[in-house]
């Protein structure tokens, strides 16, 4: 991309994940950081991307009523 343009498409892109939410931002800011950390770069965008829906399940919730509770796990509440 020529220098002259670079500036006006950047803040198109910036615009355009803008519009997608926090989320998309997130992603794009995840995928840098696995690009350039390795392994760990890898690791922390899976976790980070992944944990809030985990967080918000079923088998989260159970699991963690379960440890609070000082029971086994009731896996027919999760599906597995």
């Amino acid at each position: 991309m020529p220098d002259a343009e670079l500036q006006t498409a950047t803040r198109a892109m910036a615009l355009e994940v803008a519009e997608r939410g926090a989320f998309a931002l997130a992603s794009v800011k995840a995928a840098f950081n696995a690009r350039h950390g390795g392994v760990a770069g890898l690791a922390r965008m899976a976790h980070d991307l992944l944990l809030r829906g985990y967080l918000e399940s079923d088998e989260s919730h159970e699991l963690s009523q379960a440890f609070a509770e000082r029971r086994k796990p009731d896996p027919e509440k999760f599906g597995h």
